[in-house]
């Protein structure tokens, strides 16, 4: 069966205007400091003008996933950057939209300045000296001969960063991702929390018979361990993780319970030595608090 634009459904034209929205904004919000950069690396004699240009195509040489997890390190809301814009301006770009406008934005960056570049370098300076010669300031000559005989380099950059920020996933989907689900008509969303745990990575799969042939095998109860610690908020905010390294205190004694998460290509011994590390570390914080009681 073949689908046709006017065959897409609601979610695939929000998926469209979004992309729009994104590439469009990338663009504009760019193309001035691309113009700026291009013109400093055409014209420009500084100290340090090589290492700029490298920066300026770092993006283009790294993968997208590792540039879009850098942004997530700089920009993330507990960073120190993410967190002061957010307070002071309210911007927020971690896992929102005006992230992937600036994970496009430098994505595309390369391409723009590139091509801009090389239609400054093609102006003849002659032209441009005239116009001073005229008594045009440098404002004037750069708004009035530089920028026009530069237009159509600027507009092949400008479409060229676009259809790059339209087609950019890998560092968008490390910044900005957020997959969201809908529960079935049926459940309610506490089955989606009971049907996360307990987790299959420290029980096995299939998972009913793995629990089943836990259940048999092992002599101690797991209680919450292998299972979820969380919390669910007041507007219906679930955050959770696995219980996977537990010290229960009873009766002046801890128990204390950890494992691995096991999968097909797992080495047995180095999964049994984190088993062990993670263990001793909540004994040792156990010694430590005994010590610090004294």
């Amino acid at each position: 069966m073949e689908t046709t634009l006017l065959d897409l459904g609601p979610t695939e034209w929000m998926a469209i205007r979004l992309s729009l929205k994104v590439a469009l904004w990338a663009t504009c919000l760019s193309l001035p400091l691309a113009i700026y950069v291009a013109l400093l690396l055409a014209r420009g004699k500084f100290w340090g003008k090589q290492a700029l240009n490298i920066l300026v195509h770092m993006p283009l040489i790294m993968p997208p996933v590792v540039t879009g997890y850098l942004l997530l390190i700089v920009f993330g809301r507990n960073t120190v950057l993410g967190h002061f814009l957010e307070n002071t301006i309210g911007l927020v770009l971690a896992f929102k939209w005006t992230g992937a406008v600036l994970a496009a934005a430098i994505m595309a960056f390369p391409l723009m300045v590139r091509s801009i570049r090389l239609a400054a370098e093609n102006i003849d300076p002659n032209l441009e000296e005239a116009a001073r010669t005229m008594g045009a300031s440098p404002v004037i000559v750069l708004m009035s001969v530089t920028l026009p005989l530069m237009l159509p380099g600027v507009v092949a950059g400008a479409i060229l960063a676009f259809a790059k920020a339209l087609g950019e996933f890998g560092a968008t989907i490390t910044f900005v991702s957020n997959i969201e689900g809908k529960v079935l008509k049926n459940k309610k969303s506490t089955d989606v929390l009971f049907s996360g745990f307990p987790a299959g990575t420290v029980t096995g799969a299939p998972k009913i018979r793995a629990i089943q042939i836990i259940e048999e095998l092992e002599k101690t109860r797991r209680n919450i361990y292998a299972g979820s610690v969380g919390y669910i908020s007041a507007n219906g905010n679930i955050d959770t993780c696995i219980a996977l390294r537990t010290a229960l205190i009873k009766d002046n004694n801890i128990y204390v319970q950890s494992g691995a998460g096991i999968v097909a290509d797992s080495n047995v011994k180095n999964e049994f030595y984190e088993t062990e590390n993670k263990a001793m570390a909540l004994l040792a914080a156990t010694e430590y608090a005994n010590n610090f009681n004294r």
